[in-house]
Protein backbone atom coordinates (compact mmCIF):
# COMPACT_ATOMS: atom_id res chain seq x y z
CA UNK A 1 0.00 0.00 0.00
CA UNK A 2 1.13 3.78 -0.76
CA UNK A 3 0.39 6.16 1.70
CA UNK A 4 0.27 10.14 1.37
CA UNK A 5 0.41 12.61 4.12
CA UNK A 6 -0.51 16.05 3.84
CA UNK A 7 -0.03 19.03 5.65
CA UNK A 8 1.36 22.26 5.51
CA UNK A 9 3.26 21.63 8.85
CA UNK A 10 6.36 19.51 8.79
CA UNK A 11 6.10 18.07 12.74
CA UNK A 12 2.84 17.12 11.79
CA UNK A 13 3.47 15.25 8.60
CA UNK A 14 6.13 13.88 10.84
CA UNK A 15 4.09 12.46 13.59
CA UNK A 16 1.54 10.74 11.39
CA UNK A 17 4.57 9.03 9.52
CA UNK A 18 5.70 7.80 12.43
CA UNK A 19 2.72 6.97 14.03
CA UNK A 20 1.65 4.67 10.56
CA UNK A 21 4.95 3.16 11.14
CA UNK A 22 3.96 2.08 14.72
CA UNK A 23 0.73 0.89 13.46
CA UNK A 24 1.68 -2.82 12.48
CA UNK A 25 0.61 -1.82 8.70
CA UNK A 26 3.16 -2.64 5.63
CA UNK A 27 3.30 0.72 3.65
CA UNK A 28 5.51 -0.01 -0.18
CA UNK A 29 5.98 3.98 0.20
CA UNK A 30 4.62 6.25 2.57
CA UNK A 31 4.72 10.25 0.44
CA UNK A 32 4.88 13.67 2.06
CA UNK A 33 3.01 16.89 0.69
CA UNK A 34 3.36 20.34 2.15
CA UNK A 35 0.66 21.87 -0.33
CA UNK A 36 -2.43 20.79 -1.93
CA UNK A 37 -0.54 21.34 -5.12
CA UNK A 38 2.19 19.38 -3.90
CA UNK A 39 -0.15 16.46 -2.92
CA UNK A 40 -2.30 16.38 -6.29
CA UNK A 41 1.41 16.07 -8.43
CA UNK A 42 2.22 13.22 -6.30
CA UNK A 43 -1.67 11.89 -7.09
CA UNK A 44 -1.59 12.16 -10.38
CA UNK A 45 1.90 9.89 -10.99
CA UNK A 46 1.48 7.62 -8.03
CA UNK A 47 -1.18 5.11 -6.92
CA UNK A 48 -1.99 6.18 -3.52
CA UNK A 49 -4.18 3.72 -1.45
CA UNK A 50 -4.57 6.15 1.62
CA UNK A 51 -3.96 9.68 2.21
CA UNK A 52 -3.91 11.69 5.38
CA UNK A 53 -5.09 15.39 4.57
CA UNK A 54 -5.24 18.88 6.12
CA UNK A 55 -8.45 20.67 5.71
CA UNK A 56 -6.96 23.93 5.66
CA UNK A 57 -4.13 24.90 3.58
CA UNK A 58 -3.16 27.39 1.21
CA UNK A 59 -3.29 27.44 -2.50
CA UNK A 60 -5.33 24.25 -2.69
CA UNK A 61 -7.14 22.81 0.55
CA UNK A 62 -8.24 19.87 1.42
CA UNK A 63 -11.95 20.24 0.50
CA UNK A 64 -10.72 21.10 -2.96
CA UNK A 65 -8.29 18.39 -2.95
CA UNK A 66 -10.91 15.85 -2.08
CA UNK A 67 -13.01 17.28 -5.26
CA UNK A 68 -9.65 17.46 -7.55
CA UNK A 69 -8.92 13.22 -6.38
CA UNK A 70 -12.17 12.38 -7.71
CA UNK A 71 -11.66 13.18 -10.63
CA UNK A 72 -8.14 10.78 -10.70
CA UNK A 73 -7.82 6.91 -12.35
CA UNK A 74 -7.36 5.91 -9.04
CA UNK A 75 -9.01 7.57 -5.64
CA UNK A 76 -7.37 6.74 -2.31
CA UNK A 77 -9.23 6.74 0.84
CA UNK A 78 -9.18 10.08 2.89
CA UNK A 79 -8.80 10.71 6.09
CA UNK A 80 -9.29 14.53 7.22
CA UNK A 81 -7.18 16.36 9.61
CA UNK A 82 -8.53 18.92 11.14
CA UNK A 83 -8.49 21.47 13.93
CA UNK A 84 -11.57 22.53 16.37
CA UNK A 85 -12.17 25.92 14.60
CA UNK A 86 -12.88 23.91 11.07
CA UNK A 87 -14.40 20.86 13.51
CA UNK A 88 -17.62 21.17 11.05
CA UNK A 89 -16.04 21.67 7.74
CA UNK A 90 -14.28 17.90 8.29
CA UNK A 91 -18.55 16.92 9.10
CA UNK A 92 -19.24 18.06 5.73
CA UNK A 93 -16.82 16.63 4.26
CA UNK A 94 -17.60 12.96 5.38
CA UNK A 95 -20.85 13.34 3.14
CA UNK A 96 -18.11 13.59 0.58
CA UNK A 97 -17.42 10.05 0.88
CA UNK A 98 -14.37 9.97 2.97
CA UNK A 99 -13.49 7.33 5.63
CA UNK A 100 -13.56 9.98 8.47
CA UNK A 101 -11.97 12.83 10.45
CA UNK A 102 -8.92 13.38 13.42
CA UNK A 103 -8.80 16.67 15.59
CA UNK A 104 -5.73 18.23 16.13
CA UNK A 105 -3.37 17.26 18.36
CA UNK A 106 -3.86 13.88 16.81
CA UNK A 107 -5.26 11.10 19.31
CA UNK A 108 -3.52 8.08 18.73
CA UNK A 109 -5.88 5.50 19.16
CA UNK A 110 -8.40 7.50 16.90
CA UNK A 111 -5.17 7.42 14.38
CA UNK A 112 -5.47 3.82 13.98
CA UNK A 113 -9.05 3.28 14.59
CA UNK A 114 -9.47 5.52 11.25
CA UNK A 115 -6.28 4.01 9.70
CA UNK A 116 -7.92 0.21 10.16
CA UNK A 117 -11.17 1.03 8.70
CA UNK A 118 -9.40 2.96 5.43
CA UNK A 119 -6.64 -0.28 5.67
CA UNK A 120 -9.67 -2.56 5.13
CA UNK A 121 -11.63 -0.08 2.87
CA UNK A 122 -8.60 -0.95 -0.01
CA UNK A 123 -8.73 -4.34 0.80
CA UNK A 124 -12.51 -4.64 -0.01
CA UNK A 125 -11.60 -2.48 -3.37
CA UNK A 126 -8.88 -4.27 -4.88
CA UNK A 127 -10.94 -7.94 -4.49
CA UNK A 128 -13.59 -6.22 -6.70
CA UNK A 129 -12.20 -7.49 -9.93
CA UNK A 130 -13.85 -4.10 -12.22
CA UNK A 131 -13.01 -1.26 -10.81
CA UNK A 132 -15.62 1.01 -9.50
CA UNK A 133 -15.04 4.41 -11.29
CA UNK A 134 -16.60 6.66 -8.59
CA UNK A 135 -16.74 9.87 -10.76
CA UNK A 136 -17.18 8.00 -14.41
CA UNK A 137 -19.67 10.70 -15.50
CA UNK A 138 -17.10 13.17 -14.70
CA UNK A 139 -14.66 13.19 -17.41
CA UNK A 140 -10.73 12.57 -16.82
CA UNK A 141 -7.95 14.56 -16.41
CA UNK A 142 -7.03 14.16 -19.96
CA UNK A 143 -10.80 15.31 -20.81
CA UNK A 144 -10.16 18.52 -19.04
CA UNK A 145 -6.65 19.09 -19.91
CA UNK A 146 -8.36 19.10 -23.80
CA UNK A 147 -10.79 21.16 -23.25
CA UNK A 148 -9.23 23.70 -21.39
CA UNK A 149 -6.40 24.26 -24.41
CA UNK A 150 -9.91 24.01 -26.67
CA UNK A 151 -11.11 27.06 -24.50
CA UNK A 152 -7.85 29.17 -24.47
CA UNK A 153 -7.84 29.10 -28.19
CA UNK A 154 -5.12 26.39 -28.60
CA UNK A 155 -4.81 23.66 -31.29
CA UNK A 156 -5.48 20.53 -30.73
CA UNK A 157 -3.32 17.54 -32.74
CA UNK A 158 -5.91 14.97 -34.72
CA UNK A 159 -5.07 12.40 -32.62
CA UNK A 160 -6.42 14.84 -29.55
CA UNK A 161 -9.46 15.85 -32.09
CA UNK A 162 -10.77 12.46 -32.71
CA UNK A 163 -10.78 11.18 -29.06
CA UNK A 164 -12.51 14.08 -27.79
CA UNK A 165 -14.88 13.62 -30.01
CA UNK A 166 -15.30 9.95 -29.67
CA UNK A 167 -15.20 10.66 -25.73
CA UNK A 168 -17.68 13.43 -25.24
CA UNK A 169 -20.14 13.47 -28.78
CA UNK A 170 -23.13 13.85 -28.17
CA UNK A 171 -24.60 13.14 -31.57
CA UNK A 172 -27.82 14.36 -33.18
CA UNK A 173 -29.59 17.70 -32.29
CA UNK A 174 -28.18 17.90 -28.81
CA UNK A 175 -26.41 21.06 -27.58
CA UNK A 176 -23.67 21.90 -25.69
CA UNK A 177 -24.28 24.08 -22.83
CA UNK A 178 -21.46 25.92 -20.62
CA UNK A 179 -22.34 26.64 -17.38
CA UNK A 180 -19.99 29.42 -15.63
CA UNK A 181 -20.10 30.54 -12.31
CA UNK A 182 -18.43 33.68 -11.29
CA UNK A 183 -18.46 34.29 -7.58
CA UNK A 184 -17.68 37.53 -5.32
CA UNK A 185 -16.83 36.74 -1.76
CA UNK A 186 -17.00 39.28 1.35
CA UNK A 187 -14.08 39.56 2.87
CA UNK A 188 -14.99 39.06 5.94
CA UNK A 189 -15.67 35.53 5.16
CA UNK A 190 -12.39 34.45 3.58
CA UNK A 191 -11.52 31.43 6.47
CA UNK A 192 -14.94 29.96 5.25
CA UNK A 193 -14.19 30.34 1.28
CA UNK A 194 -12.65 26.87 0.61
CA UNK A 195 -15.81 25.59 2.53
CA UNK A 196 -18.57 28.03 0.65
CA UNK A 197 -16.88 27.30 -2.87
CA UNK A 198 -16.74 23.64 -2.50
CA UNK A 199 -20.25 23.42 -1.49
CA UNK A 200 -21.63 25.65 -4.20
CA UNK A 201 -19.65 23.57 -6.91
CA UNK A 202 -21.60 20.16 -5.27
CA UNK A 203 -24.54 21.79 -4.51
CA UNK A 204 -25.21 22.61 -8.67
CA UNK A 205 -24.23 19.78 -10.07
CA UNK A 206 -26.39 17.71 -7.75
CA UNK A 207 -29.07 19.98 -8.92
CA UNK A 208 -28.03 19.53 -12.44
CA UNK A 209 -28.14 15.79 -11.78
CA UNK A 210 -31.89 15.69 -10.69
CA UNK A 211 -32.69 16.98 -14.03
CA UNK A 212 -33.47 14.19 -16.39
CA UNK A 213 -32.50 15.72 -19.95
CA UNK A 214 -29.35 17.06 -18.62
CA UNK A 215 -26.20 14.80 -18.71
CA UNK A 216 -23.49 16.43 -16.74
CA UNK A 217 -20.18 16.19 -18.75
CA UNK A 218 -17.11 17.98 -17.23
CA UNK A 219 -16.26 20.14 -14.71
CA UNK A 220 -13.21 22.80 -15.33
CA UNK A 221 -11.70 25.34 -12.80
CA UNK A 222 -11.34 28.65 -14.00
CA UNK A 223 -7.96 31.07 -14.43
CA UNK A 224 -9.25 32.25 -10.79
CA UNK A 225 -10.08 30.79 -7.49
CA UNK A 226 -13.56 32.45 -7.64
CA UNK A 227 -14.59 31.11 -11.09
CA UNK A 228 -15.82 27.54 -12.09
CA UNK A 229 -17.43 25.95 -15.47
CA UNK A 230 -19.97 22.95 -15.70
CA UNK A 231 -19.77 21.28 -19.22
CA UNK A 232 -23.19 19.69 -19.94
CA UNK A 233 -25.41 18.36 -22.85
CA UNK A 234 -29.13 19.58 -22.87
CA UNK A 235 -31.62 18.21 -25.46
CA UNK A 236 -33.08 21.55 -24.95
CA UNK A 237 -30.16 24.32 -24.36
CA UNK A 238 -30.94 27.05 -22.05
CA UNK A 239 -34.66 25.95 -21.91
CA UNK A 240 -33.43 23.07 -19.97
CA UNK A 241 -30.98 24.78 -17.79
CA UNK A 242 -33.26 27.53 -16.62
CA UNK A 243 -35.48 26.05 -14.15
CA UNK A 244 -32.73 24.12 -12.42
CA UNK A 245 -30.51 27.31 -12.00
CA UNK A 246 -33.22 29.33 -10.91
CA UNK A 247 -33.39 26.48 -8.31
CA UNK A 248 -29.77 26.55 -7.23
CA UNK A 249 -29.67 30.57 -7.16
CA UNK A 250 -32.93 30.55 -4.94
CA UNK A 251 -31.27 27.99 -2.22
CA UNK A 252 -28.01 29.18 -2.02
CA UNK A 253 -27.73 32.81 -2.95
CA UNK A 254 -29.71 34.19 0.30
CA UNK A 255 -27.90 32.03 3.01
CA UNK A 256 -24.38 32.63 1.75
CA UNK A 257 -22.13 35.37 1.93
CA UNK A 258 -21.33 35.44 -1.47
CA UNK A 259 -22.56 37.42 -5.08
CA UNK A 260 -23.37 34.68 -7.47
CA UNK A 261 -23.47 34.89 -11.27
CA UNK A 262 -24.55 32.39 -14.22
CA UNK A 263 -23.62 32.53 -17.74
CA UNK A 264 -24.60 30.11 -20.47
CA UNK A 265 -23.47 29.83 -24.04
CA UNK A 266 -24.61 27.10 -25.88
CA UNK A 267 -22.99 25.04 -29.29
CA UNK A 268 -24.57 22.56 -31.40
CA UNK A 269 -22.53 19.47 -32.50
CA UNK A 270 -18.98 20.53 -31.52
CA UNK A 271 -17.46 22.18 -28.86
CA UNK A 272 -15.08 25.26 -29.85
CA UNK A 273 -13.74 27.76 -28.06
CA UNK A 274 -16.61 30.32 -28.85
CA UNK A 275 -18.71 28.23 -26.07
CA UNK A 276 -16.14 29.41 -23.43
CA UNK A 277 -15.96 33.00 -24.95
CA UNK A 278 -19.30 33.68 -25.25
CA UNK A 279 -20.49 32.35 -21.75
CA UNK A 280 -17.87 35.06 -20.96
CA UNK A 281 -19.45 37.56 -22.82
CA UNK A 282 -22.86 36.93 -21.12
CA UNK A 283 -21.25 37.09 -17.92
CA UNK A 284 -19.83 40.48 -18.44
CA UNK A 285 -23.45 41.72 -19.03
CA UNK A 286 -23.77 41.81 -15.17
CA UNK A 287 -21.79 45.32 -15.21
CA UNK A 288 -24.81 46.73 -16.47
CA UNK A 289 -28.18 44.86 -15.49
CA UNK A 290 -26.87 44.09 -11.45
CA UNK A 291 -30.32 43.30 -11.27
CA UNK A 292 -29.94 40.06 -13.10
CA UNK A 293 -27.93 37.40 -12.09
CA UNK A 294 -28.26 34.70 -14.63
CA UNK A 295 -26.99 36.03 -18.41
CA UNK A 296 -27.36 33.80 -21.83
CA UNK A 297 -25.08 34.87 -24.67
CA UNK A 298 -27.57 36.02 -27.48
CA UNK A 299 -24.92 36.83 -30.18
CA UNK A 300 -24.58 40.52 -29.62
CA UNK A 301 -21.80 43.49 -29.44
CA UNK A 302 -19.48 42.22 -32.16
CA UNK A 303 -15.83 43.86 -32.79
CA UNK A 304 -16.87 45.24 -36.39
CA UNK A 305 -19.35 47.71 -34.22
CA UNK A 306 -16.66 50.44 -33.42
CA UNK A 307 -18.32 53.56 -34.87
CA UNK A 308 -19.34 54.63 -31.18
CA UNK A 309 -16.04 54.51 -29.72
CA UNK A 310 -13.97 55.65 -32.13
CA UNK A 311 -13.63 59.34 -31.54
CA UNK A 312 -13.04 58.03 -27.31
CA UNK A 313 -10.05 55.55 -29.45
CA UNK A 314 -8.36 58.31 -31.56
CA UNK A 315 -9.17 60.59 -28.07
CA UNK A 316 -6.89 58.09 -26.03
CA UNK A 317 -4.05 57.96 -28.67
CA UNK A 318 -3.46 62.07 -28.73
CA UNK A 319 -3.64 61.68 -24.85
CA UNK A 320 -1.05 59.34 -24.65
CA UNK A 321 1.71 60.80 -27.17
CA UNK A 322 0.91 64.78 -25.86
CA UNK A 323 1.65 63.34 -22.31
CA UNK A 324 -1.69 64.52 -21.28
CA UNK A 325 -2.07 62.35 -18.29
CA UNK A 326 -5.03 64.44 -16.79
CA UNK A 327 -7.10 64.33 -19.95
CA UNK A 328 -6.06 60.40 -20.62
CA UNK A 329 -7.64 60.17 -17.10
CA UNK A 330 -11.08 61.51 -17.72
CA UNK A 331 -11.35 59.66 -21.14
CA UNK A 332 -10.59 56.05 -19.83
CA UNK A 333 -13.13 57.18 -16.88
CA UNK A 334 -15.93 58.54 -19.43
CA UNK A 335 -15.05 55.40 -21.94
CA UNK A 336 -15.31 53.01 -18.30
CA UNK A 337 -18.52 54.47 -17.30
CA UNK A 338 -22.01 52.78 -17.44
CA UNK A 339 -24.15 55.19 -19.41
CA UNK A 340 -21.67 55.14 -21.95
CA UNK A 341 -21.30 51.40 -22.45
CA UNK A 342 -25.21 51.19 -22.46
CA UNK A 343 -24.94 53.97 -24.83
CA UNK A 344 -22.84 52.46 -26.97
CA UNK A 345 -22.79 49.32 -29.43
CA UNK A 346 -20.80 47.19 -27.61
CA UNK A 347 -20.87 45.33 -24.44
CA UNK A 348 -17.78 45.54 -21.91
CA UNK A 349 -15.67 43.05 -23.27
CA UNK A 350 -15.61 44.54 -26.53
CA UNK A 351 -14.84 47.73 -24.95
CA UNK A 352 -11.99 46.55 -23.11
CA UNK A 353 -10.34 44.89 -25.32
CA UNK A 354 -10.19 47.36 -27.77
CA UNK A 355 -9.19 49.78 -25.83
CA UNK A 356 -6.37 47.37 -24.41
CA UNK A 357 -5.36 46.90 -28.31
CA UNK A 358 -5.28 50.68 -28.80
CA UNK A 359 -3.03 51.38 -25.67
CA UNK A 360 -0.67 48.98 -26.79
CA UNK A 361 -0.69 50.12 -30.51
CA UNK A 362 0.10 53.82 -29.45
CA UNK A 363 2.97 52.67 -26.93
CA UNK A 364 4.41 50.89 -30.08
CA UNK A 365 4.09 53.73 -31.96
CA UNK A 366 6.13 56.04 -29.87
CA UNK A 367 8.49 53.31 -29.20
CA UNK A 368 7.76 52.59 -25.65
CA UNK A 369 8.64 48.99 -25.21
CA UNK A 370 5.56 46.88 -23.43
CA UNK A 371 7.09 43.90 -21.84
CA UNK A 372 5.41 40.34 -23.13
CA UNK A 373 3.92 39.25 -19.64
CA UNK A 374 2.69 42.59 -19.16
CA UNK A 375 1.01 42.92 -22.57
CA UNK A 376 -0.31 39.11 -22.16
CA UNK A 377 -1.82 39.99 -18.72
CA UNK A 378 -3.35 43.16 -20.20
CA UNK A 379 -4.93 41.05 -23.41
CA UNK A 380 -6.17 38.40 -21.42
CA UNK A 381 -9.59 38.02 -19.47
CA UNK A 382 -7.70 37.58 -16.17
CA UNK A 383 -8.67 41.13 -15.23
CA UNK A 384 -12.19 40.79 -16.03
CA UNK A 385 -12.50 37.93 -14.20
CA UNK A 386 -10.93 39.53 -10.95
CA UNK A 387 -12.40 43.27 -11.43
CA UNK A 388 -16.23 43.56 -10.46
CA UNK A 389 -17.02 46.73 -11.29
CA UNK A 390 -17.21 48.70 -14.61
CA UNK A 391 -15.26 51.66 -13.18
CA UNK A 392 -12.54 49.98 -11.77
CA UNK A 393 -11.87 49.04 -15.44
CA UNK A 394 -10.76 52.70 -16.24
CA UNK A 395 -8.41 52.89 -13.10
CA UNK A 396 -6.64 50.07 -13.99
CA UNK A 397 -5.83 50.94 -17.74
CA UNK A 398 -5.21 54.45 -16.24
CA UNK A 399 -2.67 52.91 -14.00
CA UNK A 400 -1.57 50.63 -16.67
CA UNK A 401 -0.61 53.38 -18.82
CA UNK A 402 1.05 55.56 -15.73
CA UNK A 403 3.58 53.20 -14.87
CA UNK A 404 5.14 52.76 -18.58
CA UNK A 405 4.87 56.41 -19.19
CA UNK A 406 5.95 57.74 -15.61
CA UNK A 407 10.19 57.12 -16.87
CA UNK A 408 9.17 58.39 -20.50
CA UNK A 409 9.51 62.27 -19.50
CA UNK A 410 10.10 63.16 -23.48
CA UNK A 411 6.44 62.04 -23.33
CA UNK A 412 5.02 64.22 -20.40
CA UNK A 413 4.27 68.18 -21.27
CA UNK A 414 6.98 70.84 -19.55
CA UNK A 415 7.32 69.30 -15.92
CA UNK A 416 8.09 73.10 -15.37
CA UNK A 417 4.34 73.79 -16.48
CA UNK A 418 2.72 70.50 -14.67
CA UNK A 419 4.53 72.32 -11.38
CA UNK A 420 3.61 75.49 -12.07
CA UNK A 421 -0.21 74.82 -12.20
CA UNK A 422 0.05 72.40 -9.10
CA UNK A 423 1.38 75.24 -7.20
CA UNK A 424 -1.31 77.68 -8.56
CA UNK A 425 -3.98 74.96 -8.05
CA UNK A 426 -2.70 74.79 -4.26
CA UNK A 427 -2.61 78.51 -4.02
CA UNK A 428 -5.87 78.52 -4.74
CA UNK A 429 -7.02 76.08 -2.81
CA UNK A 430 -4.95 76.04 0.85
CA UNK A 431 -7.56 76.07 3.06
CA UNK A 432 -9.15 72.76 2.07
CA UNK A 433 -8.41 69.18 3.01
CA UNK A 434 -5.69 69.29 0.68
CA UNK A 435 -3.79 65.27 0.04
CA UNK A 436 -0.19 64.47 -2.17
CA UNK A 437 -2.86 61.67 -3.18
CA UNK A 438 -5.92 64.21 -3.91
CA UNK A 439 -4.04 66.61 -5.67
CA UNK A 440 -2.25 63.87 -8.14
CA UNK A 441 -5.87 62.93 -9.03
CA UNK A 442 -6.67 66.38 -10.06
CA UNK A 443 -3.37 66.18 -12.47
CA UNK A 444 -3.41 62.91 -13.60
CA UNK A 445 -0.36 61.75 -11.36
CA UNK A 446 0.37 59.25 -9.22
CA UNK A 447 1.11 60.68 -5.74
CA UNK A 448 5.02 59.31 -5.83
CA UNK A 449 5.57 60.80 -8.93
CA UNK A 450 4.11 64.42 -8.27
CA UNK A 451 6.13 64.62 -4.91
CA UNK A 452 9.36 63.78 -6.57
CA UNK A 453 9.06 66.31 -9.10
CA UNK A 454 7.23 68.62 -6.86
CA UNK A 455 11.06 68.85 -4.92
CA UNK A 456 13.05 68.60 -7.86
CA UNK A 457 11.19 71.73 -9.14
CA UNK A 458 10.24 73.47 -5.86
CA UNK A 459 12.59 72.57 -3.95
CA UNK A 460 10.77 71.37 -1.12
CA UNK A 461 8.55 68.99 -0.53
CA UNK A 462 4.74 69.41 -1.47
CA UNK A 463 3.67 69.22 2.25
CA UNK A 464 6.32 71.41 3.34
CA UNK A 465 5.31 74.03 0.72
CA UNK A 466 1.98 73.55 1.92
CA UNK A 467 2.15 74.06 5.83
CA UNK A 468 4.75 76.99 5.18
CA UNK A 469 1.90 78.59 2.66
CA UNK A 470 -0.47 78.44 5.50
CA UNK A 471 1.40 79.23 8.32
CA UNK A 472 1.99 82.50 6.47
CA UNK A 473 -1.69 83.07 5.99
CA UNK A 474 -1.91 82.48 9.47
CA UNK A 475 0.64 84.60 10.76
CA UNK A 476 -0.87 87.41 8.57
CA UNK A 477 -4.01 86.79 10.45
CA UNK A 478 -2.89 86.65 13.99
CA UNK A 479 -0.81 89.66 13.30
CA UNK A 480 -3.56 91.75 11.50
CA UNK A 481 -6.86 90.43 13.43
CA UNK A 482 -8.60 89.42 16.53
CA UNK A 483 -10.18 86.32 14.89
CA UNK A 484 -10.05 83.23 16.84
CA UNK A 485 -6.62 81.07 16.87
CA UNK A 486 -9.56 78.41 16.63
CA UNK A 487 -11.53 80.30 13.18
CA UNK A 488 -8.19 80.78 12.25
CA UNK A 489 -6.95 77.19 11.79
CA UNK A 490 -10.26 76.55 10.04
CA UNK A 491 -9.92 79.43 7.56
CA UNK A 492 -6.30 78.03 6.76
CA UNK A 493 -7.27 74.06 6.51
CA UNK A 494 -7.13 72.94 9.71
CA UNK A 495 -10.05 71.23 11.34
CA UNK A 496 -7.94 69.89 14.31
CA UNK A 497 -6.90 73.13 16.68
CA UNK A 498 -4.24 70.84 18.35
CA UNK A 499 -2.85 69.54 14.80
CA UNK A 500 -2.91 73.08 14.29
CA UNK A 501 -1.08 74.41 17.15
CA UNK A 502 1.90 71.84 16.49
CA UNK A 503 2.74 72.47 13.70
CA UNK A 504 2.51 76.29 13.66
CA UNK A 505 5.24 75.54 17.07
CA UNK A 506 7.03 73.65 14.49
CA UNK A 507 7.86 75.94 11.66
CA UNK A 508 7.21 78.96 13.80
CA UNK A 509 9.24 78.27 17.52
CA UNK A 510 6.48 79.48 19.23
CA UNK A 511 2.80 78.92 19.69
CA UNK A 512 -0.02 81.00 18.02
CA UNK A 513 -0.56 82.79 21.04
CA UNK A 514 2.93 83.78 21.86
CA UNK A 515 3.20 84.53 18.03
CA UNK A 516 0.38 87.17 18.63
CA UNK A 517 1.15 88.20 21.80
CA UNK A 518 4.99 89.06 20.62
CA UNK A 519 3.33 91.12 17.09
CA UNK A 520 1.59 93.24 19.06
Amino acid sequence: MNLLIVDDEKIIVEGIRLLALDSGYSFENIFSAYSGREALDILEREEIDIMFSDIKMPMLGGLELIERTKQLEYVPEIVMITGHAEFEYAQRAINAGIVGYVLKPIDENLFWELLKKAVDRVAQRKHVTEYDDLTHEVMDLKTERLLNVVFKGGVLSGEDVQWLNETIGAGGDTQYVLISVHLTFDEKFSDGYETILYEIRQQLRAVLKNETDIRLMCFLYGSTSNEFYYLCISERGFQGLESALHQFYREYHSCIPVEIYISLSDARKKITRELFTHSQEAYYEHYLKPDLYIFQYTGSANFQKVSSIEDELKAIEIHICNGDMMNLKKNLERIFSVAYIKNSELNVRAVYFLTANTLIMTFRKINIEIPSALADELLSETILSAIHRVEELGEYMYNFAFELLVDQEDYFPSTDMVIKRIVHYVNANFSQDLSVKETGNQFGLTPNYLSQRFKNETGMSFVNYLNNLRMEKACGLLKNSDIKISEIAKQIGYNDNQYFYRVFKKYMGKTPIEYRLGAD
